[in-house]
């Protein structure tokens, strides 16, 4: 195994063509020079058999032992569930269309027969193999308390089948009680393929992720699952019954292949049908889309209460936390402990007795256990886990738990606990929900408690710098750097603080997005609906790969959620480094100012503003463009405080002073941006600034060597 590790998976394909070529050749020189039954054909046949088996076992296997978390995606499991029906059609279609093997030996057909009983056998290992691993690696992914010994229990069944079989043709082959065994033997096999198929029943238990599917892969998953519900079952008819077409090949390629591939075709057939019945049940439930995640948005409802009063204190923030904490994730119970300088405090409790957690915190062996946790932790099993087994002392009903560790900046302050009364309770999506309701919870968080002091310290003048403090730390200290952009940018709000906002974020695919947007208004309310849009855009980014969706999923989040007489402009620009290369979206925001060469252009997509109108015409209206950059283009953008911006006589600067500006300049994104700030203020000749104003600058290609 160490050896066969080492060697590369091209490399070992390789070598495994090269073993079924071996075996085609050989049997065709058995073929023409043996016209009956040998020992020796025997022996090759089965060796041969036997390693080509082994080699497909371990190309699938080996490298699943050694992981102990599989990542397997549920959209992934619909593609790989409906490329199953593709590999399981073609081997049917096999059975209907290639000429019927009826002989006892296959050397015995006429050659072409007896090529295409080599090939074709081979090639239903090959399949067959591929379903076993799909099926492992899916049931392992979605394990319950019993998944491991029900999946060695039939993986001893399925080798029996097979082992069983060689013995017979090996030792009683020519014994006067070949019948009698045969009997036993057919009866045995028949009481392990039934057990086979009742344990893959129970194992393939864990389907709640089908309810979080939209209604088109609900629907696609239905068809899929029924058409290979029925195709494993003629399938394993055909391989299983002795007059089968696969049944006489699969004899001849080696004694007992029958019944061994027959057993993962039939466990398949269990597989499909459990799937079909809980997409059956799911179905009703196809319009809650993404139930989970969404209620990770909840917590916007959170920042807009911390937004409109001042009233609230800490205590009664942390009881809502720990109630929607409880609701999206589904717990049993769940608690907020906050620590302050070395003591453990219940910051609130949700369907669990505080005097039961006191206790736990005063076993000094694991009352401190969530202390020291640095990122989210998934106990699947409490019982099983050595290390906290324990903690049942305290909470015998807590069999599956999730602890998240909370923050203030780089300061560790609490951690919020979920527990669940059933092993394996909680899915791997219960931690990302809240894992990203507790970013959202740490922002919320922090700006009640800086809220709370700006007022005690020195009322609105005080409350100011603080909010001002806060909402410079939103935006980003520094901006990254790429090897053929360079961004710089800047930001000013007209009061203390503003509605101006910019940030760099990351698409799923890892792609980087610039964001420059406005909260209509100016002072406190807009600064706090500004502190909210970051919240969402970073809890959103990294679930959609395009400008479009991402301004779509915000509209959806905050329509509804912010006074009717506030909204939100917003651009969005993603970086394509590898097609040099821009896509830009806009929701009701100044246009984008393209540079290049010594033309300027103004591209304005069409969008409307963000929480202006519900998520179906926002949808409709918004467009998304793709650019095409080349070496020493410059891109601006402005919130429309720029173009606002007065003079002692009340003349604006307006768009045409931009474009002039961009016509008559060349350099890097950040001198760019110097000499633009310098161009305002000279225009501007100390007259007030009267709206908030963010400029972002961004060049490509050549000035990315002249920083500065």
């Amino acid at each position: 195994m160490n050896l066969l590790s080492n060697i590369s998976k091209p490399i070992y394909l390789s070598l495994v063509a090269i073993l079924i070529f071996l075996r085609f050749s050989v049997d065709t020189i058995f073929y023409y020079i043996l016209s009956q039954d040998s020992f020796i054909f025997s022996y090759w046949t089965f060796f041969s058999s036997i390693l080509i088996l082994s080699a497909f076992i371990y190309y699938f296997f080996s490298e699943q032992f050694e992981k102990n978390n599989i990542e397997y995606p549920n959209e992934k499991f619909v593609y790989d569930f409906t490329r199953i029906f593709y590999l399981q059609l073609f081997l049917y279609l096999l059975v209907i269309f290639l000429p019927n093997n009826d002989k006892f030996y296959s050397f015995e057909l006429p050659y072409f027969k007896f090529l295409i009983s080599d090939v074709s056998t081979i090639f239903f290992a090959l399949v067959t193999i591929y379903l076993a691993w799909f099926m492992f690696i899916w049931l392992i992914r979605k394990k319950h308390k019993r998944t491991k010994l029900y999946l060695k229990i039939i993986a001893i069944l399925i080798t029996f089948l097979l082992v069983a079989e060689l013995a017979n043709y090996v030792f009683f082959n020519s014994l006067f009680l070949n019948d009698l065994i045969s009997i036993y033997l057919n009866d045995l096999i028949s009481i392990f393929l039934l057990t086979i198929y009742v344990l893959t029943l129970l194992v393939t238990k864990k389907n709640n992720w089908i309810t979080q599917l939209d209604r088109k892969p609900k629907i696609r998953l239905l068809l899929v699952s029924l058409v290979n519900l029925i195709l494993s079952l003629l399938l394993a008819v055909s391989v299983i019954d002795s007059d089968g077409f696969l049944s006489r090949n699969t004899i001849n390629f080696l004694s007992g292949a029958n019944n061994f591939l027959g057993a993962v075709v039939l466990a398949l057939n269990a597989f499909s049908l459990r799937i079909f019945l809980a997409v059956i049940v799911s179905l009703p439930t196809a319009t809650i889309v993404e139930r989970k995640t969404s209620e990770v948005f909840s917590l916007t409802y959170l920042n807009k209460f911390i937004a409109e009063t001042t009233s609230k204190t800490a205590n009664e923030i942390l009881r809502m936390v720990t109630q929607l904490a409880l609701n999206a994730s589904g717990s049993t119970a769940v608690w907020l402990e906050v620590y302050n300088n070395g003591t453990i405090d219940i910051g609130a409790t949700a369907q669990i007795s505080p005097e039961l957690i006191k206790d736990f915190h005063s076993d000094k062996r694991i009352g401190n256990i969530f202390t020291t946790i640095e990122k989210p932790v998934l106990v699947e099993s409490v019982p099983e886990n050595d290390e906290i087994k324990s903690f049942l002392n305290y909470f015998p009903f807590a069999n599956t738990l999730i602890a998240i560790p909370l923050f203030q900046g780089a300061k560790r302050f609490g951690t919020i606990v979920a527990i669940d009364s059933e092993e394996y309770g909680f899915e791997p999506e219960d931690v990302a929900v809240l894992s990203a309701f507790a970013d959202n919870v740490n922002l919320a968080l922090e700006n009640q408690r800086l809220l709370q002091e700006s007022i005690e310290k020195e009322r609105y003048r005080s409350e100011m710098l603080i909010a001002k403090r806060i909402q410079k730390e939103l935006l980003p200290q520094n901006l990254p750097e790429f090897s053929k952009f360079q961004l710089a940018a800047y930001s000013s709000p007209a009061e203390e603080v503003g509605g101006d906002y910019y940030d760099v974020a990351r698409f799923a695919d890892g792609a980087p997005c610039v964001l420059v947007g406005d909260v209509s208004g100016k002072g406190m309310s807009a600064a706090f609906y500004m502190a909210q849009l970051k919240g969402a855009v970073h809890s959103i980014t990294p679930q959609v790969n395009s400008p479009k969706d991402l301004l779509i999923k915000l509209n959806n989040i905050l329509f509804g959620l912010m006074d009717k007489q506030s909204y939100i402009t917003l651009v969005c620009l993603k970086l394509d480094e590898n097609n040099d290369s821009v896509t830009f979206a806009r929701a009701g925001h100044p246009p984008l100012f393209l540079k290049k060469s010594s033309n300027l252009q103004t591209i304005k997509p069409q969008g409307l503003g963000i929480a202006l109108v519900g998520n179906e015409l926002f949808s409709n209206y918004i467009e998304e463009v793709d650019i095409k950059l080349s070496d020493g283009d410059i891109i601006m953008l402005i919130t429309d405080g720029v173009n606002e911006i007065r003079n002692s006589s009340g003349e604006e600067f307006n768009f045409q002073r931009v474009s002039d500006f961009l016509l008559s300049h060349n350099s890097s994104a950040q001198k760019l941006l110097k000499q633009f700030l310098h161009n305002i203020d000279e225009f501007k000749d100390g007259a007030s600034q009267i709206d908030d104003l963010t400029v972002f600058t961004i060049s490509f290609g050549c000035y990315n060597n002249k920083r500065g």
